[in-house]
């Protein structure tokens, strides 16, 4: 309570804003805060096969993995939709940025073949 943040843009000062919520950057209670909130998503993805979902604070990633890649991305992109109303329900949805969200596909490289 009462805190206050001042900024600077392009040199110059900008008006203090008073924080009336929220925890400080470095608090000891945001890793538990954060806890609290990411463990219904976690226990709900507990039972996810062959994919997963790994979250801290404020970064995240899902692991899937099947033999043919279409479904791995299949699941992934499944498992990326569940995430997202499982983060609505608990009003946090806008905290998933698109732009910051990637999809990466790695596969085994073909055997070459010698004659």
């Amino acid at each position: 309570m009462d805190r206050c943040i001042s900024l600077s843009f392009n040199g110059g000062p900008l008006p203090e804003v008073v924080l009336n919520h929220s925890t400080p950057q470095g608090s000891p209670l945001s890793p538990i805060l954060s806890s609290i909130y990411m463990s219904p998503p976690l226990c709900i993805t507990a039972d996810w096969k062959f994919h997963s979902l790994s979250l801290y604070i404020d970064d995240g990633s899902m692991f899937a993995s099947d033999p043919m890649h279409s479904s791995a991305a299949g699941q992934a992109a499944a498992g990326f939709e569940l995430s997202w109303l499982l983060l609505g329900w608990l009003g946090m949805a806008w905290q998933l940025t698109p732009d910051k969200t990637e999809f990466m596909i790695f596969q085994p490289l073909a055997p070459t073949q010698t004659s």
